[in-house]
């Protein structure tokens, strides 16, 4: 028997001989040609209808819950000829190589130079909104927010935990319908120069700015119904090709855009008019911090799973009166077929992302690819209290509810039953 299978079997028996029955499955996608890495490739789960993308160097992680070794693993990448395979074999392979498929790069070229770009862009917008998922939908998503003064850090959170999007639900509002749930959460958010900004939540009885986990999803909606992605405005635009480049053998077609409250780049795939990237200046993003709406540079990248496009990434970055603002969230495992979400589920957990259940479990962390923050060293230095390190001062304020107030138990147990998903 190979080491590799070896280790893959010892690790599957511990792991449920320990009742965890979890298995992070690991490795790198590559151009079988070039050998170069292929980021954002799709690593799917059919079984359970779960799926996760790789990083930038091509690697990607994902956690298996009462899985079997036949169970199927396919690697896609449009461009390339997808790649099935088992669970067994895959824990085997430490490297996935993807065969391109033969295309014609300089055709594609010429044509950039010679199509409608309003008439693309409009039929882009249509073919994404005729494709993206109305029904609910559930992804594992990490989530991380800081916040400074002077170039001094106040505040530092992060969180595993869901970004839940609720479908279209008659009696709710469009803009409510996409939120984060914290599950596994690190906070330092009681530095006196970060509670200052509870001045600016009417009421004045609250304690903690509430997290801002779910504002890069509130600003994905704002431009679904109003922005780029609307049908109804995106005739309102201005639009300029501003290059062609390529992801792997796939022609991209960046176009520079100008509205009244927005501009920026969308990045599509010139054969499918899928898109691939929107960066862009905005007045879109909720500040938990002012409680208003703030102009931001922002972000947000998509995945596909059988050509259905989902939220890769989002990241939004503000100055507003002396204050920097960081919020990122990464999906991490999605969840794209057979999820459902009641109205009475909706309005239990209709405020809870504003208002969770704190706690932090270290070694969970372990199962995700989650890059260590840039800053995380500074951020210590600014934040310590002298007395604990960053992970006790995590610990410390583990086990309450975040504001300080008991929030939604009901709530609490539907996150907790969110897991049986994965």
């Amino acid at each position: 028997m190979k080491q590799t299978q070896l280790i893959f079997y010892l690790i599957l028996f511990v792991l449920y001989s320990n009742g965890q029955e979890r298995f992070v499955l690991s490795g790198k996608v590559i151009d079988s040609n070039t050998k170069e890495p292929l980021p954002y490739a799709t690593v799917a789960y059919p079984d359970k209808s779960i799926g996760t993308i790789s990083d930038l160097n091509g690697n990607y992680s994902l956690p298996l819950v009462m899985m079997k070794e036949s169970d199927s693993i396919v690697v896609s990448y449009i461009g390339y000829e997808s790649f099935k395979t088992t669970v067994s074999l895959c824990a085997q392979e430490e490297i996935i190589k993807l065969i391109p498929l033969v295309t014609e790069i300089d055709e594609v070229v010429v044509k950039a130079q010679k199509f409608n770009l309003k008439l693309f862009l409009k039929e882009t917008i249509t073919i994404y909104n005729k494709s993206k998922p109305d029904s609910p939908h559930i992804a594992i998503a990490h989530y991380r927010e800081k916040a400074e003064e002077n170039n001094r850090y106040i505040m530092y959170m992060e969180s595993i935990g869901y970004s839940v999007y609720a479908g279209t639900m008659s009696d709710a509002a469009p803009l409510s319908n996409y939120k984060f749930f914290c599950e596994n959460s690190k906070c330092l958010v009681t530095n006196p120069e970060w509670v200052k900004y509870t001045e600016n939540i009417p009421g004045h009885d609250i304690r903690v700015v509430p997290p801002s986990g779910g504002s890069n999803l509130n600003l994905f909606r704002m431009m679904e119904l109003n922005g780029i992605l609307s049908p109804k405005y995106v005739g309102k635009f201005s639009f300029q090709l501003d290059s062609t480049y390529y992801i792997g053998n796939n022609a991209v077609y960046s176009v520079a855009y100008k509205g009244k409250d927005e501009i920026g780049t969308i990045d599509i795939y010139a054969d499918s008019k899928q898109v691939v990237k929107i960066d862009c200046n905005t007045g879109g993003l909720w500040s938990t911090a002012f409680h208003k709406r703030v102009g931001t540079n922002a972000c947000i990248r998509f995945n596909y799973f059988n050509d259905t496009p989902y939220i890769s990434a989002i990241s939004s970055t503000y100055e507003h009166k002396g204050l920097k603002h960081s919020i990122n969230l990464e999906i991490l495992v999605q969840k794209y077929f057979n999820f459902e979400l009641n109205k009475d589920e909706y309005w239990s957990l209709n405020s809870y992302d504003n208002n969770p259940y704190i706690q932090y479990f270290e070694g969970d962390w372990m199962n995700y690819n989650i890059p260590k923050e840039l800053d995380y060293s500074k951020i210590a230095n600014d934040l310590s209290s002298g007395v604990k390190n960053l992970e006790a001062q995590f610990v410390s304020y583990s086990g309450r509810w975040f504001s300080g107030k008991k929030g939604n138990e009901t709530a609490r147990k539907i996150i907790q039953t969110l897991k049986s998903n994965f």
